[in-house]
């Protein structure tokens, strides 16, 4: 898996190159999943919602796919 896509809260983020304290792996067990609760649960998600802004997807067509659970058309390169 080349890329890493979550959800929170609503908001589909790409958090392929975030540096997560506790590595890919926790990011990885979320892609293409809700991570809402998770994400909640974690001790500093208040900060980490300050950097969250930075790897939000804005790019209308790939939030369709997202939204729409179409993740086969999702090119990962």
């Amino acid at each position: 898996m080349d890329s890493i896509y979550i959800q929170i809260d609503g908001y589909w983020f790409n958090v392929t190159h975030y540096d997560h304290p506790g590595g890919k792996l926790v990011l990885s067990k979320y892609h293409l999943k809700d991570a809402t609760e998770a994400f909640n649960n974690v001790r500093g998600h208040v900060d980490a919602y300050q950097m969250m802004s930075d790897f939000e997807i804005k790019d209308s067509i790939l939030l369709s796919i997202l939204n729409k659970n179409d993740y086969n058309t999702i090119n990962y390169n």
